[in-house]
This record gives C-alpha cells, structure tokens and sequence, in this order.
C-alpha cells in the first residue's frame, strides 16, 4: 500500500523513533511480526494535527480568509478566476463594476478547492456552487470519526452557511461546455465561466458515499458498531489518516 521496499519502510520507522514519535512492539499473536505504536509525544502531535485542521476546515466553512499557506491549489484557482473575470471587465467606474457582479461562475464540485474558490469570488461574481451533497466533507477526517461516532458530526459543515450572495445546487454535472453545465437532473445552468473542481475519489470509508448528512453518519455509525465488535482490525496502508484510525482504534473505539 505504501509502495515502500522493506529498507525504505525500516528507515523510515527507524527516523520517526528517533524523533520519540512511535515505538516498536512485540506483535503477542506472531513472533515473527513488529508493531509500530504511537508514543505521548506522537499521539500529542497527531491531536495539534487535527486540532488546527479542524480550525481551518472551520473557518472555511463560516467564510473566514484561510491562513496563508492554506489550500494552495484553490488559491491558484481563484487567482485564474479573478484574472479572468478582471480580463473582461474594464474597472474604471461604479457602472463597469456592476458589470463584473453580473457575471455567473458555475464551480462544479463543493471539496476543499471549489469551496475555497467559491467562497473567494462570491463578492466578485454570481457564484453558483453545484455539488449533490448537503454539506462540506472534511474527508481527512473520516476514519477518526469512522472510530469515534460521538464525535462523527464534526466532518461536516452545511452549504447554507458557505457562500452570502450565490447559491447552491444540489446536482451532479454531467457535461460541459463553453456556455454551461448540464445537471444529472435535466437542466442546465448558463455560466460565463466555468471552474471544474470535482475533487477526487477513495474507497469508503476514506469518503462517504451517501450525499446527505444523515445518511452519511448511519453509515458511518453502522461500520463503526462491526469495528467495535471486531477481535482485529487491519488497517492497509501507515499514513497519516490511517496511523490516526490505527490509534483511535487500540484506545477510543468504544466511544
């Protein structure tokens, strides 16, 4: 899963135990196995990871400006955007800026990028968000709260507190083209410009698969109740989603 040969997996824990980050231990089923735990000091740093994550995620839903450094790849967008939109209009009267109001901006997909973008231009344009979800998933936190199904609600953020002047549709795209989009449900949206951020895919429970709220925390409640009775767990796979999940797993399941 790691893609890692064995030297290169061994160095990599050999590096992070130095830095007191995770120990090894004796699997007590087969001698022949290693575990790698999380110390104090990792599972601290994984809480301050998640902690300012959230924070983030937070302000992005409330339409707070992101810290600098933030969401590098929807910065770049919306500087297209702009530049794009700025292109068009020429900026030298209240009349032409009314103009640039005027102008519709289709964003196709509500994930980290098309939020922020979307969020970005809604003062400078008619913003139009379409995704079929009700909400914005912070999808980095989906095996924590596959783990913790008190805590599960925490992913999400509704759409109706994301943008002031556009609007949301709950749709999926289906096609493109130079003067819009057409939706799944049979209409079309007419758009003057066009930013597709329809996001990426990862097996569940990486991402919900169910579009509403509701849906998604019954899932997530339902895996949660098999885990929670399960004798193992494996987990595929030692990045930081997955080490967290592994960790939330030995201490919090039953919560």
């Amino acid at each position: 899963m790691l893609d890692l040969a064995k030297l290169s997996l061994t160095s990599l824990v050999d590096r992070t135990k130095r830095n007191g980050l995770v120990r090894r231990e004796a699997d007590p089923q087969d001698a022949r196995a290693v575990r790698v735990a999380l110390t104090a000091k990792g599972s601290g740093l994984a809480d301050e990871f998640y902690a300012e994550t959230y924070r983030r995620i937070a302000e992005l839903a409330m339409g707070s400006a992101p810290p600098n450094g933030t969401c590098l790849a929807a910065s770049s967008w919306t500087t297209r955007c702009r530049c794009s939109l700025r292109n068009r209009v020429k900026w030298a009267s209240p009349s032409t800026e009314c103009d640039a109001m005027a102008r519709t901006v289709a964003v196709i997909g509500g994930g980290y990028g098309g939020s922020a973008v979307a969020m970005a231009l809604d003062a400078e344009a008619d913003v139009i968000l379409i995704d079929p979800r009700d909400a914005f998933v912070n999808t980095a936190a989906a095996l924590r709260a596959l783990t913790r199904s008190d805590w599960a609600e925490n992913m999400f953020f509704p759409y109706d507190t994301l943008l002031t002047r556009g609007v949301v549709i709950r749709d999926r795209a289906i096609s493109v083209d130079p003067g819009g989009v057409a939706l799944a449900s049979g209409r079309r949206i007419e758009a003057d410009d066009l930013v597709p951020a329809s996001g990426t895919s990862y097996a569940y429970p990486a991402k919900p698969n169910a579009d509403s709220i509701g849906d998604a925390l019954d899932d997530l409640r339902r895996i949660h109740k098999k885990v929670a009775s399960a004798d193992q767990v494996l987990i595929a796979g030692a990045g930081p989603g997955r080490s967290e999940a592994g960790r939330r797993d030995q201490g919090r399941l039953a919560g």
